[in-house]
């Protein structure tokens, strides 16, 4: 059934996501962590639908896959539902959603990133500084900044790496500081 339902993802059909979602349920995680990863491939606003209870599915390893599903789709709702994975109680999700938010390089998307750069594990905070890399937006530079102090290295280095990516004058400054540390 897992063989089974990556194979499905490489099929374009419309009736395969159909095929998947009984897979969402199945008593093996690894089967459902195989349907979440082929309904990814299904860039169809319904697929957000199927993957929502993947979502909320107890083994941590299918929620990141149907995470990570998530991040790959370009229907409108995906972002917003990314951005509300910041309220879930396992880091690794909300590090997921950070890192899948990297690929709506879309204005609106940036404000989903407040509550991930405000989270309480290192781990997604670097993750959303990382992510933020791919926004070059006048407000990006702003997130990043206080994450250049962070008292985590991991995380400084995340800021530092994404505030490099911009063509602006001010970035100069800021990053000077980080040649003594």
């Amino acid at each position: 059934r897992q063989s089974a339902a990556m194979g499905l993802g490489n099929f374009t059909s419309p009736e395969i996501p159909q095929l998947l979602v009984p897979l969402g349920q199945d008593a093996q995680w690894q089967v459902r962590q195989a349907a979440a990863l082929s309904l990814g491939n299904f860039d169809q606003s319904q697929t957000i639908d199927y993957l929502k209870p993947l979502l909320a599915d107890k083994q941590l390893e299918v929620s990141v896959a149907a995470v990570n599903s998530l991040g790959s789709l370009t229907v409108p709702q995906a972002p917003e539902l990314l951005g509300s994975l910041a309220q879930d109680n396992r880091w690794e999700i909300r590090q997921a959603a950070a890192l899948s938010l990297s690929n709506f390089n879309q204005p609106q998307t940036i404000d989903y990133f407040k509550p991930f750069l405000d989270d309480t594990y290192w781990q997604v905070r670097q993750a959303a500084a990382l992510s933020l890399g791919n926004f070059d937006q006048p407000q990006t530079i702003d997130y990043l900044k206080p994450l250049l102090n962070y008292y985590k290295w991991e995380v400084k280095v995340a800021a530092v790496n994404s505030l490099g990516n911009f063509n602006d004058p001010q970035i100069v400054g800021l990053l000077t500081p980080s040649l003594k540390d």
